[in-house]
């Protein structure tokens, strides 16, 4: 039994959940990095470290884009920042704080962002549904 989790989670594409992180986080902070080199590699050094599920992480990346788009702490809304060693934890940890975002699924069976503070929701573009 325990063998088949080993195999399972060694099938997974690293490398391309980490393309669809990056591009997530284009798509909702208004970015344009590159999904290669250095930011891909870091990315990918996270998952494999924690085995962390990309719907987990994209719930971090919107938390982070609600707190810091339009203020002065918007310039590090980048892989550089949002996917270090040091600080990656700290922003994964507070992924599920209620005050800020909540993640619904509705019936039609799509993932969107609801911002309980002003009532906003951005819709999560069709290629990460």
């Amino acid at each position: 039994m325990g063998d088949f989790f080993v195999e399972a989670s060694s099938k997974r594409n690293f490398a391309e959940d980490a393309r669809s992180l990056i591009a997530f986080l284009n798509a909702s902070a208004g970015r344009s990095y590159q999904a290669d080199g250095a930011h891909l590699e870091l990315l990918v050094q996270r998952l494999k470290q924690t085995g962390i599920e990309v719907v987990e992480v994209q719930k971090m990346i919107l938390r982070q884009v609600k707190l810091w788009k339009g203020t002065e702490m918007e310039k590090y809304l980048r892989p550089q920042t949002l996917f270090n060693k040091t600080k990656f934890a700290g922003y994964y940890d507070e992924r599920d704080l209620p005050t800020k975002i909540d993640l619904v699924k509705p019936k039609e069976d799509t993932l969107r962002a609801k911002w309980h503070d002003d009532g906003d929701t951005i819709e999560i573009p069709d290629c990460f549904k």
